[in-house]
């Protein structure tokens, strides 16, 4: 990613982040990923119909083991196809803290729509990434918010994924407001006026 960019634009790029700016970098799935989710999901509907209908506990045992090693390799091409991302964060001096996880009670999640589970666009779960204003997200997110030619996606994913581009824009904006209050001078902000119906204006003889 930061090798597309001239030394001007990544410039621009630290000046904007650094004055309270937001940047969000999206990014495709690698193949292994858009194999793996599939798996995933195969793997955990056949061990809940194992347990559900009682199958030996081998049965079981061996679908519970597969699953977590598919977990486990998803977790490291999650963090494999991330790293463009903490290159980028390196070269505009913006580092990225706690490998960028989103907390449940960061701004993303919570304002102003609620996600517990990030948006699943064509059977793939976005992956999100952020300190401060760099913002990575991992999957097909630009393609809900495309015309669906063969009117394929359902009303609901491409609700959420409005919801979560929505929440984008709202953290942004956050971040430029208090980034301005931050900068501002204090001689410039306008002290505070009596309400029109404020108990000094009651007072006899004001």
């Amino acid at each position: 990613m930061a090798s597309q960019l001239s030394s001007e634009d990544l410039g621009r790029l630290s000046q904007h982040l650094h004055g309270g700016g937001t940047v969000v970098a999206a990014f495709d799935l690698p193949t292994p990923l858009t194999r793996l989710y599939p798996l995933a999901e195969e793997l955990q509907t056949a061990l809940a119909g194992a347990q559900q209908e009682e199958l030996s506990a081998q049965l079981q045992a061996s679908l519970a083991q597969e699953y977590r090693a598919v977990q486990a390799n998803l977790a490291e091409q999650v963090a494999l196809a991330f790293q463009p991302l903490h290159r980028l964060a390196t070269i505009l001096g913006y580092p990225i803290q706690g490998q960028g996880k989103v907390d449940a009670d960061h701004p993303l999640r919570r304002q102003p729509f609620l996600f517990g589970a990030w948006p699943v666009i064509d059977g793939f779960p976005l992956q999100v990434r952020a300190t401060g204003g760099l913002v990575g997200v991992l999957g097909p997110l630009a393609a809900a918010w495309t015309v669906d030619d063969d009117l394929q996606r359902s009303r609901e994913t491409l609700r959420t994924a409005q919801e979560f581009g929505i929440n984008l824009l709202h953290y942004a904006q956050h971040r430029r407001h208090l980034s301005r209050l931050q900068s501002a001078d204090p001689g410039t902000v306008p002290p505070t006026q009596p309400g029109i119906d404020s108990l000094q204006n009651r007072l006899p003889g004001e």
